[in-house]
């Protein structure tokens, strides 16, 4: 899956039970959920095995238990807590028009805007996962009264981009675990796309 010689497999799978959990913070915009819908399908590791073996998820609305007040404590905290060491993805695409007005979430009330800028600023590494998240995808079709941008227009940080709708979920756990492995951002090509992203598309 990451373009690797096969007889590298057996040392790909030794690096990743000896990595340390890497925090993952996982944000919804403006989207579907069938990005999360494809992450959950993944087999190369399975989902439990991603989340209890390899990465400490700390914020997924559509995965996590927290709820309400908690849930905004939970995001506050792995903020602060797993400064510069957190992995960010962000599904969906990101409404900036009236200042994000037409994007809130959670009980505090922030624009999808805000949190996106205030989680990218100390991550040390952010991916976009799916067209929306990329590339704007349909939100942001004209006339795009939302002002809905890819997460890259909205950051001033290198973003990797997986597009697709849904994206595959080889690329997303192949992007999480090459960062595990290696503790850097893979090649990536003109788009921001892992250069392993066709490969695994068929696109």
């Amino acid at each position: 899956m990451l373009a690797l010689p096969l007889p590298f497999s057996n040392l790909v799978a030794q690096a990743a039970e000896l990595a340390d959990r890497v925090p993952l913070i996982w944000l919804h915009m403006a989207e579907c959920t069938g990005c999360s819908e494809s992450l959950i399908r993944t087999d190369s590791p399975n989902l439990d095995t991603l989340i209890f073996d390899h990465i400490s998820l700390e914020y997924h609305e559509t995965l996590m238990a927290a709820s309400g007040w908690q849930a905004e404590e939970n995001l506050e905290h792995a903020l602060e807590t797993y400064k510069g060491r957190y992995l960010l993805a962000v599904e969906g695409a990101v409404p900036t028009a009236n200042n994000g007005a037409y994007l809130t979430v959670g009980c505090k009330g922030h624009t999808g805007l805000h949190i996106v800028k205030e989680a990218a600023e100390n991550a040390a590494a952010i991916i976009s996962v799916g067209t929306c998240a990329a590339f704007g995808g349909v939100q942001a079709a004209a006339p795009n009264p939302t002002g809905a941008k890819g997460v890259h227009e909205v950051v001033n940080k290198t973003v990797i981009n997986l597009g697709g709708c849904p994206p595959s979920e080889k690329n997303i756990v192949g992007t999480l675990m090459y960062f595990i492995m290696f503790g850097k951002l893979p090649a990536l090509d003109m788009f921001n796309r892992p250069k392993w992203y066709l490969r695994c598309t068929g696109t």
